[in-house]
């Protein structure tokens, strides 16, 4: 039975991931520049996984996914290929007047831990647990006594 509360736990985690991005506040950038009407004058923010593409006068070019923004700001210009999140005015058609910019600092030594104790979690888990066949579960494997 211990099967089914960890499919519900799974299924719960996936539900609420699901959630958290359908209901964010913020459109995604490729929603701002279908429709520049609608979001010209208004605060945007946001953009996961956006990155410096290259630097401007003035500012830089933000790139999300497929679609790209130019951002006006009077702050030091992040480097190109740095991950950024901007917050600020969008001005139709296509450009964005930052009143923040958060660094993504450390981006590639996060990944790494996270990454590296997944592998170690997954390597570890087959010497502490064990299919217990008679009762459809995992269960954790017994010490010997030597």
């Amino acid at each position: 039975m211990a099967w089914k509360r960890i499919l519900m736990g799974c299924v719960v985690l996936v539900t609420l991931a699901l959630w958290a991005d359908y209901a964010s506040p913020y459109p995604a950038l490729e929603e701002i520049l279908a429709h520049p009407s609608r979001y010209d004058g208004k605060h945007v923010e946001g953009f996961s996984e956006a990155v410096v593409s290259r630097k401007t006068d003035g500012g830089f070019e933000l790139v999300s996914d497929d679609a790209s923004v130019r951002v006006l700001t009077k702050r030091p210009v992040a480097g190109v290929g740095t991950y950024v999140s901007v917050a600020g005015m969008f001005r139709a058609p296509d450009f964005i007047e930052a009143e923040a910019i958060y660094f993504a600092k450390r981006r590639g030594v996060k990944m790494l831990v996270s990454v590296t104790t997944l592998v170690v979690l997954l390597a570890l888990a087959p010497k502490a647990l064990r299919v217990d066949r008679q009762h459809r579960a995992l269960s954790l494997r017994e010490e010997r006594d030597a």
